[in-house]
């Protein structure tokens, strides 16, 4: 039985992304309404800053240049999406570090 016991244990249940938010709803519901709030807000406007940044480099003739700049575009898209996911499921930190590293190096490489 015991061994059965230790088997079903899991550490980081209290980080599973249902029962944080409703951890966080009961415990915390207006410091983590807020940050949900502002957080939707600050990914969305990064969003549509990139979007309208990348129709203006459309507009501009080809070139190396612009082919550049397009790319340098998912180093702040990247980001803003894994940390507002992080906000919902603490688990997701490690594989949003990833992504973050990856596309830091992939903007530096094109820069």
């Amino acid at each position: 039985k015991e061994a059965h016991d230790f088997e079903t244990f899991d550490r980081n249940s209290d980080f599973r992304a249902m029962k944080f938010i409703s951890r966080c709803m009961e415990n915390t519901r207006i410091p983590f309404l807020v940050a949900t709030c502002l957080g939707t807000v600050a990914m969305i406007t990064t969003m549509v800053m990139c979007i309208l940044h990348s129709r203006a480099l459309d507009r501009r003739p080809i070139c190396m240049l612009r082919s550049y700049y397009h790319g340098m575009l998912v180093f702040p898209m990247v980001w803003a999406i894994c940390c507002w996911f992080a906000l919902f499921c603490p688990l997701v930190a490690p594989l949003s570090e990833l992504f973050m590293g990856q596309s830091e190096a992939y903007a530096i490489y094109i820069f």
